[in-house]
């Protein structure tokens, strides 16, 4: 993204000319001057601009460095939403949420396929994302997400990051960093877009208009925008499936198929493509399972309708005081497949009409893995996902002080449904049956039961629903305080109480095997939290008393208290400093604390999912063994802790104006982090030494103590759980996990402006990781550096732009650099990534017919390559690359 660079002594000069920025107010038209016409201008004073990372007007964060892109290169990108726009920037590793999927935990937690960024890829949870400086309520079935996407393209002004700790100035979930996106506020006239984008078996349309009224001392602004882009089916690639030998890989074919498999006395028995009648087991010959492949039945993109609605007002009630009003609803809607009619290794009850006679007599079970997807297609499921927010507040001056006071409120709710699900109580029935007529037939192809039969198993139910509610009440002041030889020292205080709730309702009766009553659990939890913040930013060197090596240092001291009603009190400080030791050269540094409060859903006891699972599990030495497990949402966590530094210098040479380099250094330690304890299941049971805090086997000191806690669950009524050689485990989500990440941010540039017009841009942004440290659970790190799943150890982004007039060009190089894969044995590395993206505008001039249109095409994946083969999953690695391919985009805008 040619834009996509650092703030840090930057300003603007016409269009795009950079000049060094100081702490005076006028340094911030940076962050105003996005090239838009003057008709159509933000109209903006920089000095009550308020920049991501700090909390006083005017000034730039001090220690950090910001990353901005502009409306400029919103508008070049041809992005279809603000998540697209985000996936371009480097410190972005990947959207750690994604409609293609995701690794490792992400997978699960992301039912409805949104997308969530993830700075410094130590997850999304760590990234908090903001609405021009504000929280808006989270999405997802667990509350957990907050989707850029809900304020479009067309409706940004800027989008502004900081990848550095920021919980000194916004509190919880600014661990890794802040996404701000600003919207455009001020604005004359009307403008409207249309998008049409193709791929291979894909395409996409999208419609907006935004509208506004400006006058002296007032002004309205709206936007609309609604999309739609078809579905694909992971078949719809020819290198996507699950048998990877062609890539070198194992065949992770399942063998839940038709023909299916038998499991009877350590012996597996694939099956014929036969009726399935008559069959015995002495006919069969013993080898390896059926495999079939799923690729046909399940979906690579969702077919997805969103629509999204924001406006803005402003009116002047006296030369120094606004009183504003902002509210923005998203919604989305997609279908895809999310599982197949299929049963594994399922025990056959002996009065199964077509039950082999010469078992019948056995103690020994029959195991059958079998599908009916053949007869039935994939299992839909249909969600839809809602976010809205209404703002209103004062903002105004007080001599000196500016103060803003705010108050909001808005939700988020999504829904998960399925109407046709597999019914266990169907299943058992037809399982059982001794009637020919009405006895499910595992024994052949999928001709061996009727149609009308197998039907009736996709009659059960499921509803998850989660929804979310915020409300948020802030108030806040910052001007100077007093002049040092330095300069002036400004500071902000503040104050913010906020309130969130959360409601979750679950509704299944596809799992029983006994009845088709649906299980129903139904919770909400709510809490509030009261915060207080400061800020002082003072110029200790400056103009008035710059010394030899100093020409200017500033230092910036910021912190914040917060009180939360569930999880306690949290005290984060941060302090930063910049130093130029000659006018060309800026030296910056940072070090701060950071924490993630626990979601309501993670520590909420009733959440959706939480109970006591009663299985069995093979452990290696100890063969099969009971479990009894206590699974869910855990009200003893604690806040995660983090502790942030950074380290730079930008080179922004005088002598050429054009030319700017950055290069900075980050290191995170994150504490405290919160496990789902249930993916932990495997190294409990095999380890019960190292985590006996979480399992115990028969006899072991602590079985008791979690005897004693299953018991005492919600979900149990005392002396009804057969606890006879089972282990216990609590896997509810704990804070055990800790990460140790550091690395390398390069962001280079130059812009050349000729005589004759012609604009010519180079930029550079690439981000190198030293280090990426992880102990899963046990507190003994491991190194995840370059892994799959993790962050690559170096990736980057390279463009090239040329503009003239109303014409524009723009090629641009992502590049992934190879990394290891050890999930596979077989092709334990995934190979590097390279893309080309094209964007060519033309903007029609004004003396003509066509004035005020603007015609883009722009090309993501040029060249149409292929994501690296991984021997993971489908064959790729989704958080990294995606398999769409080449998609081109057809963009008219009319300024009317």
């Amino acid at each position: 993204m040619e834009s996509a660079f650092r703030i840090r002594n930057k300003t603007i000069q016409g269009d795009m000319v950079m000049k060094k920025l100081s702490f005076q107010a006028s340094s911030l038209a940076v962050l105003v001057a996005s090239s838009v016409s003057a008709v159509h201008a933000q109209d903006q004073d920089p000095n009550k601009v308020v920049v991501t990372g700090s909390r006083i007007r005017g000034v730039a964060p001090v220690g950090s460095s910001l990353i901005q892109v502009g409306i400029d290169d919103i508008k070049k990108s041809g992005a279809m939403t603000t998540a697209d726009l985000l996936k371009e920037i480097p410190q972005v590793t990947s959207m750690g949420f994604n409609a293609e999927g995701s690794l490792g935990a992400a997978a699960a937690a992301n039912i409805t396929r949104a997308t969530a960024p993830n700075l410094r890829g130590i997850g999304p949870q760590a990234t908090l994302t903001l609405l021009d400086g504000q929280r808006v309520p989270a999405a997802g079935t667990m509350g957990n997400i907050v989707d850029p996407s809900f304020l479009p393209p067309l409706t940004l002004q800027r989008i502004e990051v900081i990848a550095d700790g920021a919980s000194a100035v916004y509190g919880s979930d600014a661990v890794a960093g802040v996404i701000n996106l600003i919207p455009r506020k001020r604005f004359q006239g009307l403008e409207t877009m249309v998008r049409a984008g193709h791929a291979d078996g894909y395409h996409d349309a999208q419609a907006g208009a935004i509208a506004g009224k400006a006058w002296g001392d007032g002004s309205v602004f709206v936007s609309f925008d609604v999309a739609h882009n078809t579905g694909m089916q992971n078949n719809g690639r020819d290198f996507i499936g699950s048998d990877r030998r062609r890539l070198g890989g194992a065949d992770a074919r399942p063998s839940t198929c038709a023909p299916g498999t038998l499991s009877y006395g350590g012996t597996t028995y694939p099956l014929g493509n036969g009726t399935g009648q008559g069959v015995l087991l002495a006919n069969l010959a013993g080898g390896p399972a059926n495999r079939c492949e799923t690729t046909p039945w399940t979906t690579l993109i969702p077919e997805t309708d969103r629509g999204s609605v924001f406006g803005y007002a402003e009116q002047k009630l006296a030369d120094s005081m606004k009183v504003y009003a902002q509210a923005f609803y998203y919604s989305r809607r997609s279908e895809s497949a999310r599982a197949l009619y299929t049963i594994t290794n399922y025990t056959v009850p002996k009065t199964n009409a077509f039950y082999p006679a010469d078992a019948s007599a056995s103690a020994t079970p029959l195991l059958a893995s079998y599908s009916f997807s053949d007869v039935l297609g994939p299992d839909f499921a249909k969600v839809t996902s809602k976010v809205m927010q209404f703002q209103t507040g004062l903002d105004g001056d007080l001599g000196n002080y500016h103060y803003k006071v705010s108050a909001s409120t808005g939700m988020g709710g999504d829904k998960e449904e399925n109407r046709a699900a597999l019914s266990n109580y169907a299943l058992a029935q037809a399982m059982a049956s001794s009637n020919p007529a009405t006895a499910l037939n595992v024994f052949g192809g999928p001709q061996a039961n009727s149609r009308a039969l197998v039907q009736q198993l996709a009659t059960g139910q499921s509803i998850i629903r989660g929804n979310t509610h915020l409300s948020t009440f802030v108030a806040g002041i910052d001007g100077p305080l007093f002049a040092l030889p330095g300069g002036e020292v400004r500071a902000a205080v503040g104050a913010e109480v906020r309130r969130e709730a959360s409601d979750a309702y679950f509704s299944n009766n596809a799992n029983s095997r006994t009845s088709t009553t649906p299980v129903i659990l139904a919770s909400d939890i709510a809490r509030t939290i009261k915060a207080v913040y400061g800020e002082v930013l003072v110029p200790v060197i400056g103009a008035g008393n710059r010394l030899p090596l100093v020409a200017q240092l500033d230092l910036s001291l910021a912190g914040r208290w917060e009180k939360y009603s569930d999880v306690g009190t949290t005290t984060n400080p941060k302090v930063g400093v910049n130093w130029k030791p000659v006018d060309d050269v800026l030296v910056h540094a940072s070090y701060g604390t950071s924490f993630r409060a626990p979601w309501l859903s993670e520590s909420n006891p009733n959440a959706s999912g939480s109970g006591v699972y009663i299985g069995q599990q093979t452990v290696p030495g100890r063969g099969l063994v009971p479990t009894v497990t206590l699974g869910g949402g855990n009200p003893d966590l604690r806040p995660e802790k983090a502790r942030t530094k950074s380290l730079g210098i930008d080179y922004a040479p005088s002598s050429m104006r054009g030319l700017k380099a950055g290069l900075t250094y980050f290191d995170i330690s994150y504490d405290n982090q919160i496990v789902d304890g249930f993916g932990l299941q495997g190294n409990y049971l095999l380890d019960p030494v190292t985590y006996a805090k979480y399992v115990a086997y028969p006899g072991a000191p602590n079985y008791a103590a979690l005897k004693n806690l299953v018991e005492s669950s919600p979900f149990t009524t005392p002396g009804t759980i057969n606890y006879t050689n089972a282990a216990i485990m609590d896997a509810r989500r704990t804070n055990t996990a800790a990460v140790k990440v550091d690395g390398l941010d390069l962001a280079v540039s130059n812009v050349w402006r000729l005589d004759d017009g012609l604009t010519f841009t180079l930029r550079g942004n690439f981000t190198h990781y030293l280090k990426y440290d992880e102990a899963p659970n046990a507190k003994v790190f491991l190194d995840r550096n370059n892994l799959i799943a993790y962050p690559a150890r170096n990736s980057g982004r390279v463009s090239g732009a040329w503009k003239r007039g109303g014409m524009s060009a723009q090629l641009a190089a992502n590049y992934t650099n190879s990394y290891r894969n050890n999930l596979s044995t077989l092709r334990p590395t995934v190979g590097a990534y390279t893309t080309v993206d094209m964007d060519l505008a033309y903007s029609f001039a004004s003396d003509t017919a066509l004035d005020g249109i603007r015609v883009s095409l722009n090309a993501r994946n040029l060249f149409d390559k292929a994501p690296p083969a991984a021997d993971y999953g489908n064959g790729y690695d989704p958080s990294k690359a995606s398999a769409l391919g080449r998609i081109v985009a057809l963009t008219v805008d009319k300024a009317w």
